[in-house]
């Protein structure tokens, strides 16, 4: 009875007192019954995440749930409890909410997406914060993404730093925004720039969300030492003394004229982001919930909206593509190497070779503000490595990625040499010659002899032995594998080949410099191809043994593409360029890609590979000499061609791919199976919405595919289609790649 009396608006006692973290049993907790708090200390605590601290008459609302400010339930109990209160209080005029820490709210604590929701949902505590009398200021800095932004426009006004920014990536994890995303963005935004945000997942930044109508104003840091939280509360004074009413982003109505008047704006969109969004479902889920948000009240498209949350939620892409955001976190962790290990700095960059690897790399290092120095051979192969890279930024520029001012800085960034030696102070050395062993012996012997002592040396080799490249130094502890994807500058992947000798600081300087240039670094052991050029040799072999047997190369590539990949693997050959590797002299026809080569079809370069290629467009169709050809290799060798189902296909394509995949886990060269999920995605192209080739193979049943493959060799024969004894044991146990630990 006390402590309601001291509850009591306007009671002397109330002025006096603030509240202590509260406690309550876990019943009232589960069912959010009370607000449950004690008057005793200097700030008012909602639950273990929330905390109100006063400033005048205005509340400040503080989420402090640590890294990243997650919507956890803890934080979602103490919010609703928190505007409980606010709202009852007659002391309050206005609400700044707010996050302690580098961030707002970042978005929605996905650990919870595979449990039951605990109470109480988002939505039940967007619809506290809308309806309380007095107006609430959301203030961001660092992210406002997914839930977050939507707790953020369930407020009455937004405020945000300069550098803040915001975004709705539900998408990349297979689902849509749920709590109100895609009903009061393009009330707040335009339904253009929402479909453009929720489609793409993309991040916009303060100026940019400014201007559509996302925030109402940026705060500056005044050097007062307020910044953020005291321009906040000095806004939501102002918001407070005109009187209201103060506006519900769910009210609003103007933003969504036009596309009431053209509602062909959303088939036009669909059109644009076909390529993009290809096979994926939550895209036109998304279109289909900001086009509702046109056509029909809040509350019934909010309705659908979330059903179409569970509907996502509960499919296998989303699954799938949640496993890869976890997935990528883990890959960024080595097992044995301490978290403390010191990665060296790294503030210059010496690069080995000028040519299309080499110039990528270089533009990595300049993107993030770290100088390069490409060396090459001869004038004429740097001087034509360097306007290759001016093109790209050039284009870059062209198409408003950066800006003009922005391609010269990175430019400027950028230096070449005719002599090794001009890397001597460079903190880490990239080798990016042409991928033969001998060569990069002779560039390894002579780095060593000039490069600084504690210099990383770091060999961009796409799958020969870094040990053996090692032994060449006097300092074999230095040496790493930093493989790039083609083209550098663009590809994400990078492949952090662990060699013998590799000391704990080399590995923890490549990893730290990855991440630095934006890569996403999946650690891998020393094996020919290391782990994604391995297993894409397996499905290169059996594609080709399938063209043999009467597929066209245009229907193999036409069954990988519609199962997800960017294109098929003749295309990729053609794409790469069919001489890579191959010598005139060396050839002996053994393979339908040597007597391509011989017959001087080197892909898309010289327009003739599998395909012919227009000269103009690039655009390949079939070539039926090529298909000769290969009819004619085939009854050389005594294969009679049949009927080759497109089941067949991608079993025949895929099944080697996820056997070596699990030989490589065997062998210790990749930690997990999620690595390699992570390798396929990011570097190959494989389709995220299947989760990557270990997670796609857990789906279909490791029963299944061990049968499959058993039969493959019983039938075919070959290496490729030997059984790794992991497979077989989990298949045996009614197990999964996933449950390894």
């Amino acid at each position: 009875a006390s402590v309601r009396a001291f509850q009591e608006p306007g009671s002397p006692m109330r002025r006096a007192f603030s509240y202590c973290p509260y406690t309550t049993t876990d019943a009232q907790k589960n069912q959010n019954e009370g607000v449950g708090f004690w008057l005793a200390g200097a700030v008012t605590s909602f639950s273990e995440s929330v905390r109100v601290e006063t400033d005048g008459a205005v509340a400040v609302v503080v989420i402090d749930n640590p890294p990243v400010n997650a919507l956890s339930h803890h934080v979602r109990r103490g919010l609703l409890n928190a505007m409980a209160h606010i709202t009852s209080d007659s002391d309050v005029e206005a609400v700044v909410l707010i996050c302690a820490g580098r961030t707002f709210i970042a978005g929605a604590d996905i650990t919870e997406f595979d449990r039951p929701p605990a109470p109480p949902g988002i939505h039940r505590v967007l619809d506290a914060i809308e309806s309380c009398p007095k107006p609430v200021t959301a203030a961001m800095h660092g992210t406002a993404l997914g839930g977050g932004l939507e707790t953020a426009m369930g407020a009455h006004y937004r405020v945000a730093a300069p550098s803040a920014r915001f975004g709705q990536p539900e998408v990349k994890l297979g689902i849509l925004p749920g709590a109100g995303g895609t009903q009061r963005l393009p009330r707040l935004v335009g339904v253009a720039k929402a479909l453009e945000m929720c489609v793409t997942g993309d991040p916009i930044d303060a100026a940019d969300a400014l201007a559509g109508g996302l925030i109402d104003a940026i705060i500056e840091d005044n050097g007062d030492g307020g910044g953020l939280r005291a321009g906040a509360v000095a806004f939501a004074r102002r918001m407070a003394a005109t009187g209201g009413p103060h506006p519900r982003a769910r009210d609003l109505d103007a933003k969504l004229a036009e596309a009431r008047a053209d509602p062909t704006v959303f088939d036009e969109f669909r059109a644009r982001m076909a390529r993009r969004t290809r096979g994926f479902l939550a895209p036109d889920l998304i279109i289909e919930s900001i086009a509702n948000a046109v056509t029909m009240d809040f509350e019934a498209a909010s309705a659908r909206e979330r059903e179409m949350l569970v509907e996502l939620l509960a499919g296998p892409q989303s699954a799938a593509q949640r496993h890869l955001f976890f997935a990528q976190r883990r890959a960024a962790k080595i097992d044995d190497l301490p978290p403390d290990t010191p990665a060296r700095p790294v503030a210059a960059v010496g690069i080995v070779g000028a040519g299309t690897m080499g110039g990528g790399i270089a533009m990595c290092f300049a993107n993030a503000g770290i100088g390069a120095t490409l060396v090459e051979r001869d004038r004429a192969s740097l001087d034509r490595g360097l306007a290759v890279v001016r093109r790209n930024y050039e284009r870059t520029a062209a198409r408003g990625g950066i800006t003009g001012a922005d391609a010269e800085a990175r430019m400027g960034l950028i230096g070449g040499s005719l002599d090794l030696a001009d890397t001597a102070g460079a903190d880490l050395v990239i080798e990016a010659v042409f991928e033969d062993m001998d060569l990069k012996k002779r560039v390894f012997a002579a780095l060593d002899a000039v490069a600084k002592p504690g210099a990383v040396l770091a060999t961009n080799t796409s799958g020969l032995d870094v040990n053996a490249i090692a032994a060449l130094t006097k300092r074999p502890e230095s040496v790493v594998g930093m493989h790039f994807f083609s083209p550098a500058h663009v590809m994400e992947l990078l492949e952090v080949v662990r060699g013998a000798a590799t000391g704990p600081e080399t590995l923890a300087t490549a990893m730290a410099a990855a991440r630095r240039i934006g890569k996403v670094a999946v650690p891998v052991g020393v094996c020919p191809g290391f782990v994604g050029n391995r297993m894409l040799a397996q499905r290169r072999i059996e594609a080709e043994r399938i063209i043999l047997e009467g597929a066209t190369p245009a229907r193999v590539d036409e069954v990988l593409y519609d199962f997800g990949f960017p294109m098929g693997p003749f295309a990729m050959q053609d794409l790469a360029g069919l001489d890579i590797g191959w010598k005139a002299e060396a050839s002996t026809g053994s393979t339908v890609r040597e007597i391509l080569n011989e017959s001087g079809r080197r892909g898309q370069k010289n327009g003739r590979g599998y395909y012919r290629y227009d000269p103009e467009t690039r655009a390949r169709t079939p070539d039926p000499e090529v298909e000769e050809m290969i009819r004619d290799f085939a009854a050389g060798r005594g294969i009679e061609a049949r009927a080759v189902s497109d089941r067949e296909v991608l079993e025949r394509c895929l099944y080697p791919m996820v056997n070596e995949g699990a030989k490589i886990l065997d062998e210790g060269v990749a930690a997990r199976p999620g690595d390699i999920d992570v390798v396929w995605v990011k570097g190959y192209g494989w389709p995220p919405y299947t989760g990557g080739p270990m997670h796609w193979a857990d789906a279909a049943g490791l029963d299944r595919v061990a049968e499959s493959i058993r039969a493959g060799h019983g039938r075919l024969g070959g290496r490729h289609w030997a059984p790794s004894p992991l497979l077989e044991r989990l298949a045996a146990e009614g197990s999964t790649f996933a449950a390894l630990p």
